[in-house]
């Protein structure tokens, strides 16, 4: 097994605001940063910067809709929706409000017809309408709030945040639950739906078999662990796993469970590495 890697920029967002968000478009001709209150996106391969868009609030969360489509979500509850249109300008559209409750996740079933937001304790469902003739541009209708977690047939005491959303098909979704002491983002599940990944409390990670619910192995950041309050957090979960902790990101293929190498981030700036990956026949 081999991994190469080159930085291919290293885009200066100033000091203060942390990057709390990133996403790349789906053909990467875009990334999207979301840092402090404002959304920010550059094109690529030039890293051009084509948006600085304050939304009133921390920016929590952002999710392509294919190449065109950019929705954010805020602290503040709102969902808001750029448009890439032909002249590369960006118009955004405010589509979901959902007051006193912060939006942390999001995610689209995979024909991209149906959107589920979730934050705080709450999570609803959303359906894509057609565009009509008044109205170019397809829109969100709300459908449904998804009910509460049940644990051993009983719904838990206490009201347990949202961590997680993972569509498994068109019809069904995952939501992830924690309560107090819980692992913010609680599971990644890999794209085949064969396994379940989870950052734990002593700087590493965890994959289980999806079917068995069996322990499948730990991975972890460093050969001693201790327990922390700080534990990995996810960056991608997939064949490749690569998890972050402090300024370090590491790599595992999760087959063969190597340890590929790692990337030191340093400074207020946000690097693009991309990476070619040989896997082990």
């Amino acid at each position: 097994m081999s991994l190469t890697y080159a930085i291919e920029h290293n885009i200066k967002v100033g000091a203060g605001d942390h990057i709390k968000c990133l996403a790349f478009s789906s053909k990467d001709t875009h990334i999207a940063a979301g840092i402090g209150s404002s959304v920010y996106i550059w094109e690529l391969p030039n890293a051009n910067l084509t948006l600085n868009s304050p939304i009133g609030s921390p920016v929590t969360v952002l999710k392509w809709f294919g190449e065109n489509l950019l929705l954010a979500g805020s602290l503040g509850g709102a969902l808001v929706m750029y448009e890439m249109e032909t002249s590369k300008k960006l118009v955004n559209v405010s589509i979901v409000a959902m007051p006193g409750s912060t939006i942390t996740h999001l995610a689209f079933s995979p024909n991209m017809r149906k959107l589920v937001v979730g934050g705080g304790h709450t999570v609803t469902a959303w359906a894509r309408q057609r565009p009509t003739k008044d109205n170019l541009c397809f829109q969100w209708k709300y459908h449904t709030v998804l009910p509460d977690p049940i644990a051993g047939g009983n719904h838990l005491e206490l009201k347990a945040e949202v961590s997680g959303l993972h569509f498994l098909d068109n019809e069904q979704v995952v939501i992830c639950y924690r309560q107090q002491y819980g692992i913010r983002d609680a599971i990644f599940i890999t794209p085949d739906g064969s396994r379940v990944m989870t950052p734990n409390h002593q700087s590493g990670f965890n994959v289980y078999d999806m079917q068995s619910g069996g322990h499948y192995h730990h991975f972890a950041l460093h050969a001693q662990e201790s327990h922390s309050p700080l534990p990995g957090t996810f960056i991608h979960a997939g064949t490749v796993l690569v998890g972050g902790y402090n300024n370090e990101i590491a790599m595992w293929h999760v087959g063969s469970k190597h340890r590929l190498p790692s990337v030191e981030v340093n400074g207020a700036e946000l690097i693009v590495v991309s990476g070619v990956i040989t896997l082990p026949t």
